[in-house]
């Protein structure tokens, strides 16, 4: 892709074991994206400043639920230089 970035394609269950209590639609779809961010605390303060619910990932990020996030998964990561 022009810039960076790549595409990951996940089977149901690896999708729902990483984004656990997300729902799905059955079917291929997008399910969401990965957002590289200068610093991660600065937006973990801004959803907690604004009461928007957040999970913490596995990876040390956040991802926000569809329902709050434009109807897919925006998992957000620390960027690394």
């Amino acid at each position: 892709m022009p810039g960076g970035g790549e595409l990951i394609v996940l089977e149901t269950d690896v999708a729902g074991a990483r984004y656990p209590g997300a729902p799905f639609n059955k079917g291929p779809h997008i399910f969401g994206a990965v957002i590289q961010v200068e610093q991660l605390a600065h937006l973990e303060k801004l959803l907690d400043d604004n009461e928007a619910p957040y999970h913490r990932a596995d990876d040390g990020g956040v991802w926000v639920e569809p329902q709050y996030a434009n109807g897919g998964i925006i998992h957000f990561q620390q960027a690394t230089k």
